[in-house]
């Protein structure tokens, strides 16, 4: 007998699952914590071997924030720096999916947060020039993001 009611049960949760009234979450795991200046400075010392680090990878930054905005591809995108006090350009660009934008309206400058996505590319861009010396801003594009 109680074999018999273990076995309803168990049928009747598998029905449940395929039925969608409950699922099992498991989130994604995350290959790498960093923060800001940590994953920009791997990719000033060699972006061949950080590139072939992050690849394909799952990364978590922690950062204070520097921006939000939506992008000309109409994605939302939010910037990291590593602190409040750095005055730097260099950081970290988190680009959502737009099924996200009504989570992040909550988010404003200064806010610390720990951004979970997918690197996508690196880049150094020449911001302006002063007295014939470049300002490069440095930049680390992380894609598919989410807030843990």
């Amino acid at each position: 007998m109680k074999a018999r009611v273990a076995l309803c049960v168990c049928t009747v949760c598998v029905l449940m699952m395929l039925a969608g009234c409950f699922q099992v979450i498991v989130p994604p795991s995350v290959d790498y914590y960093v923060t800001p200046d940590e994953i920009v400075s791997e990719f000033i010392d060699d972006e061949f071997a950080a590139t072939a680090k992050y690849d394909n990878k799952t990364i978590a930054v922690s950062g204070y924030v520097t921006n939000k905005d939506i992008g000309d591809s109409g994605e939302p995108f939010v910037g990291l720096k590593e602190s409040l006090d750095s005055g730097g350009l260099d950081g970290v660009v988190c680009v959502f999916p737009r099924s996200s934008l009504s989570k992040l309206v909550s988010i404003q400058p200064d806010n610390h947060l720990t951004i979970v996505g997918e690197f996508d590319q690196y880049g150094s861009y020449v911001v302006c020039y002063i007295w014939s010396i470049a300002i490069v801003k440095r930049i680390v594009q992380l894609k598919y993001c989410r807030l843990p």
